[in-house]
C-alpha cells in the first residue's frame, strides 16, 4: 500500500538572518548568499503539511546543509508507516524543495 502525498504542495517564506544593507544587483538575484537555508522549518513545515492534509505523521529528512540561494534546490523525504500489525507498511516520499529567492522563500511537493 504505497503512501503518495501528490496533494501537498506548499510555499513557505522563511525569512532567515534577513538583515538590511544595500545592493547594487542589476535585476538578477545574487548566485550565492553564503547564508544556510533554515532546514528546521522547511522539515517542521512539510511535517505539519503532511498531518494538516493526509492525518499521519512522518519523521522529515533533508539535507544536513543547503546554501540559501535561488534555485539551489534539493530534496527532503518524508519517512514513516502506516496501518497496524501485520498491514503496516513503511514509505519513504520525496518532496522536492524549490527556493524561489535568496530570502529563504520555498516551494515544496510531493
Amino acid at each position: 500500500m504505497p503512501v503518495v502525498f501528490a496533494s501537498v504542495a506548499v510555499a513557505v517564506a522563511l525569512l532567515v538572518s534577513a538583515c538590511g544593507g544595500s545592493s547594487n544587483k542589476s535585476g538578477e538575484e545574487a548566485k550565492a548568499t553564503g547564508k544556510p537555508l533554515d532546514l528546521t522549518r522547511v522539515e517542521r513545515s512539510i511535517e505539519q503539511s503532511i498531518t494538516a492534509e493526509k492525518g499521519m505523521h512522518a519523521v522529515i529528512q533533508c539535507p544536513s546543509y543547503v546554501e540559501q540561494r535561488k534555485g539551489n534546490n534539493f530534496v527532503c523525504y518524508a519517512v514513516g508507516t502506516v496501518g497496524t500489525g501485520k498491514h503496516k507498511t513503511a514509505f519513504r516520499t520525496p518532496f522536492e524543495v524549490i527556493q524561489q529567492n535568496n530570502s529563504g522563500y520555498v516551494y515544496y511537493h510531493s
